[in-house]
């Protein structure tokens, strides 16, 4: 017999930014034992926080879903991936990772879709295998500070506030909100089963949120705007946010910084959208996924940094140093690579549509899979054979490249 036995969180008195669903089917016997389906879904809202005279609205970006088994496994072999699923207002990427008794689901936005809004709905995840008695299949649904989105703010600061002061003013809010309110989980639900035949019993948790400490959050507000400075690190400093690790994530768009050392900085998925940054040595940092679109990253020290998946469209990166650089599908369409280091960099499957790369330096750089078209490469050097078929390479020279080889 075919049964369904469904766990649903009930809605607290605010609803929770992501609301979790558990469906556990059990299905017909088979020789490696009593066997169960599971199914999902996933309920995303946007959540106006309530602070003092104001309020700002947040949503989320991503956060992963992850099963604890007791007394069961979840094998590679029947665990379901899809790369893709479409919510009710958006479409979101999907991961698999995790192991047979702890399988996790990576949860993020596509690139255009600011947060997860709507719902996936009975996504099955795979099959448990029982292996045990009591039957135990806890869910819980996580987020970090790259996972959190702040959409808009209401009397809290000046509307004239600078890009720098409202960068930390946000990462403010966040870090205070995931602290005081989305930890250890956003949402989580539990099954167990006395026998995996008939239907379990259920629990459903809510984070006990400390509501004194997030009010003391308007305290650090009203000190960074009242701080006789807008250099992005010192109002960092103001607000206690390490710069090389608190930014991953960050809304940075249009900030201003010159001449700094941010070696090996984590701003993966930053939004530095228009920011101007030239002159910044982020060796060995991580912008994977950021978005630094018509951003000024002139003469900047990026060598060994990860881009992958970034978007520069219309950066530029003019005499910037990208020696080691993974620049893995990036969006480089019309970006200013003039006279910039690219050597031993991979560009593999980057888009370099409409890009300037005049007197650009690309030995040793792997290009396999790049799309040139009216690309500038005027004496631009490649050397040694870097995944360019002859036929691209004879283009490049008609363009003005000039192509070596050892």
């Amino acid at each position: 017999m075919v049964r369904e036995m469904k766990l649903a969180m009930q809605q607290p008195m605010q609803q929770p930014l992501c609301l979790l669903e558990l469906t556990a089917t059990s299905v017909p016997a088979k020789q490696n034992g009593t066997q169960i389906d599971l199914f999902v879904t996933l309920d995303f809202h946007q959540e106006w926080q309530k602070l003092s005279q104001g309020r700002f609205l947040v949503g989320l970006r991503g956060g992963q879903l992850t099963l604890n088994l007791e007394n069961a496994i979840m094998p590679d072999s029947e665990r379901f991936s899809f790369e893709a699923s479409t919510t009710a207002r958006g479409e979101c990427q999907v991961e698999s990772t995790g192991t047979e008794t702890e399988p996790g689901w990576i949860f993020s936005a596509k690139r255009g879709t600011p947060v997860l809004q709507g719902s996936l709905t009975r996504i099955k995840l795979g099959t448990v295998q029982v292996t045990g008695s009591p039957l135990v299949i806890e869910a819980t649904f996580k987020v970090g500070a790259l996972d959190v989105q702040t959409l808009e703010a209401q009397g809290l600061w000046p509307h004239d506030v600078s890009p720098n002061q409202h960068s930390i003013l946000e990462r403010t809010l966040i870090r205070s909100l995931l602290e005081c309110k989305l930890q250890p989980y956003v949402s989580r639900v539990e099954l167990r089963f006395a026998d995996p035949e008939q239907p379990p019993s259920f629990s459903s948790y809510e984070v006990e949120a400390d509501d004194r400490a997030f009010s003391q959050v308007y305290e650090e507000i009203a000190e960074i705007l009242a701080a006789d400075t807008n250099d992005l690190l010192e109002l960092a400093k103001i607000a206690n946010l390490n710069p090389l690790t608190d930014l991953a994530g960050a809304n940075l768009l249009g900030t201003t910084l010159h001449e700094v050392d941010l070696t090996g900085a984590n701003l993966e998925k930053a939004n530095l959208r228009g920011a101007d940054w030239n002159d910044v040595d982020l060796s060995g940092a991580s912008l994977a996924g950021a978005n630094l679109a018509g951003a000024d990253f002139t003469g900047s020290l990026l060598s060994d940094v990860n881009l992958a998946g970034a978007s520069l469209q219309r950066c530029s990166l003019a005499l910037a140093n990208l020696s080691g650089a993974n620049l893995t599908n990036t969006n480089l369409t019309e970006a200013n690579l003039a006279n910039a280091n690219l050597s031993d960099a991979n560009l593999t499957d980057a888009n370099l549509t409409g890009a300037d790369l005049q007197g650009a330096g690309l030995v040793r750089t792997k290009l396999a899979g790049v799309k040139w078209d009216n690309a500038n490469v005027k004496q631009a050097r490649f050397k040694i054979d870097s995944g360019l078929s002859e036929e691209m390479e004879q283009r490049l020279k008609s363009s003005g490249a000039i192509v070596e080889h050892e």
